[in-house]
C-alpha cells in the first residue's frame, strides 16, 4: 500500500528565453488578500470557464510550459501600493501559438505577454488551492533567504495552473528575480 500523498513545495530559478502571450479576461481587484478579492477572482474564474470565452479563443498552445497538459494561467499585475494595501489586476487566460490579432479576440479579452526575465518559480502538488497562499508565503521567503537572488522588477507575478486528473492540483508560481 501506498503512503499518503502529501502537499509539496520544491523551489528553483529559470530563464524563460521567449515571451509567452497570453489571451485572457482580466478584473481589477481592490485589496489584496481580502473577501472581495477572493470573491471577484472567482467570479473571473466562473464566467471565463462557463461562459464559452475559452472555447474561443484561438491558436491555444497546449504542453510547452514545462511539457505539461494544457493548463491556464492567473497573472498578477498592474500593482499599486497605497496606504499598506495593494491593488492589482489580475488577468485569467491561457497561452496561445502567437498573438491574435484584435479581430480574433473574443469579446471582454485581450493580450497580455509574459517577458522573458529570470523567475523564481516555487511547484506545487497539493489536493486544493488552499496550498496558494501558503506556496506565495514559501516562494518570497526562499527569495528573502537567497544569498544569490533577490526580487526584480515588480511588473507582475504569475501563477501557471496544470490540469490534474487524479485530483490532486499541480501548480506554479512565478516571480521575477535578480542577482544580487
Amino acid at each position: 500500500m501506498n503512503p499518503p500523498r502529501q502537499t509539496s513545495f520544491k523551489v528553483d530559478v529559470f530563464t524563460l528565453e521567449e515571451p509567452i502571450c497570453i489571451v485572457g479576461r482580466s478584473a481589477r481587484i481592490p485589496v489584496a488578500g481580502t473577501p472581495e478579492c477572493f470573491q471577484r477572482i472567482g467570479d473571473l474564474y466562473a464566467g471565463f470557464f462557463s461562459d464559452g470565452t475559452l472555447d474561443k479563443i484561438k491558436n491555444k498552445k497546449e504542453g510547452v510550459i514545462i511539457q505539461r497538459n494544457k493548463g491556464h494561467f492567473g497573472l498578477c499585475h498592474d500593482h499599486v501600493w497605497e496606504d499598506g494595501k495593494i491593488e492589482f489586476t489580475y488577468t485569467l487566460g491561457v497561452q496561445v501559438a502567437e498573438p491574435p490579432p484584435d479581430r480574433d479576440l473574443p469579446a471582454d479579452t485581450h493580450r497580455f505577454a509574459i517577458q522573458p526575465d529570470d523567475y523564481a518559480r516555487i511547484h506545487v502538488s497539493a489536493p486544493s488551492n488552499e496550498a496558494l497562499g501558503i506556496a506565495w508565503i514559501e516562494l518570497n521567503k526562499w527569495i528573502g533567504n537567497s544569498t544569490e537572488w533577490r526580487n526584480g522588477r515588480i511588473s507582475g507575478e504569475y501563477e501557471v495552473y496544470f490540469d490534474n486528473t487524479d485530483g490532486w492540483m499541480e501548480f506554479e508560481l512565478w516571480q521575477p528575480v535578480r542577482r544580487k
